[in-house]
């Protein structure tokens, strides 16, 4: 009879092993990370890194000159908040913001402007960052206006707007409402970007579905300039300019470069994310689309890189001495005390 009861409990006991230590390896083996992406600011070395806020959907992210503010686009609508966290305010309305055109603030922090979808066309709109009055710029009904971006100077926006027949490069005055049309042509444009001096303007024109160039438009005389050849024109033909360099999306190998505007010498930055060019000529960059890549810095005089953190979007604030991200953080780490199912 005791023998009889013992093989049965010498089963159940081993049958408990097992299922104690396969169950504990299974929820080992089952354990999967949560992300929240956050916007993060740090120093421009990398060092002082501090989380703002917890975010998602977010792609566009930057110091609002002037203040101790940040704006980010978030599920097409644009918001502002201090950097330490507070003061999380949704700014655009009810407005379908366009996510895939990175908002353009004035040089003094007073003026924001950024594209809208409207329900036939695309429109350029101007927040008045003193008392959040939203203005439609453009108010066209068969014209798509895109990529608005402010002088570094002055208080003027340019932009590229297309039709089916007729294809312009607008200046705006944001203080006396007056726009001038600089450039028109039957071919598609892309992107505009002000010169250092604001003297004139940088834009691309497609010249085929995959290819564009680049030109400047003088703003006082109206002379137009071909400048660069084989620019992809996915992202729009987004390109960057400061005083001694433009940076752009080549076609063939797709890799972005930058283009010194003196010597026409081109330095090959790489297959990169979210490039933006400072005035120190150094480029920042992730190296992929999502929060799960590392950001890095590129020297384009010594042509050295370093990676400073992890995340995506950086930019510089307007004395280049601190940098704004998107990151994420573990939201359920992996402990024993703190696994859950």
């Amino acid at each position: 009879m005791k023998n009889k009861l013992i093989l049965p409990i010498i089963c159940m006991i081993i049958i408990l092993i097992l299922l104690f230590f396969g169950c504990g390896e299974h929820y080992e083996d089952e354990y999967e990370p949560i992300y929240q992406d956050a916007i993060y600011i740090m120093d421009a070395d990398g060092s002082n890194k501090q989380k703002v806020i917890d975010v998602d959907n977010c792609d566009n992210v930057q110091f609002i000159p002037n203040s101790d503010k940040i704006l980010y686009l978030a599920d097409n609508s644009l918001y502002t908040v201090n950097i330490d966290g507070t003061e999380n305010v949704k700014i655009s309305g009810e407005l379908d913001v366009i996510d895939k055109v990175k908002p353009s603030i004035s040089y003094n922090g007073e003026y924001i402007a950024f594209n809208v979808q409207e329900r036939n066309n695309r429109e350029v709109y101007n927040i008045d960052v003193s008392n959040c009055i939203i203005t439609n710029i453009s108010n066209t009904v068969f014209f798509d206006e895109f990529y608005p971006k402010f002088s570094k100077t002055e208080d003027c926006l340019c932009y590229s707007s297309n039709s089916n027949e007729l294809n312009m490069i607008i200046n705006f005055n944001v203080e006396n409402l007056e726009k001038d049309t600089l450039y028109t042509t039957n071919n598609f444009l892309g992107d505009v970007c002000y010169s250092i001096d604001s003297e004139c303007i940088y834009f691309t024109q497609r010249t085929s579905r995959s290819l564009a160039i680049l030109k400047k438009v003088e703003i006082a005389t109206q002379i137009t300039e071909d400048i660069a050849e084989n620019i992809n024109t996915l992202n729009g033909g987004y390109f960057d300019v400061n005083e001694d360099y433009f940076v752009l999306l080549q076609f063939s190998p797709n890799v972005w470069v930058a283009n010194s505007l003196e010597t026409e010498e081109t330095v090959i930055i790489g297959d990169v994310f979210y490039p933006f060019l400072s005035m120190f000529n150094s480029v920042l960059f992730s190296d992929e689309f999502d929060s799960s890549g590392d950001i890095y810095i590129f020297i384009l005089i010594s042509e050295d890189t370093e990676k400073l953190t992890g995340g995506k979007s950086p930019i510089f604030s307007q004395d280049c001495e601190s940098i704004v991200y998107i990151s994420r953080y573990i939201t359920n780490p992996k402990s024993k005390n703190l696994i859950t199912n």
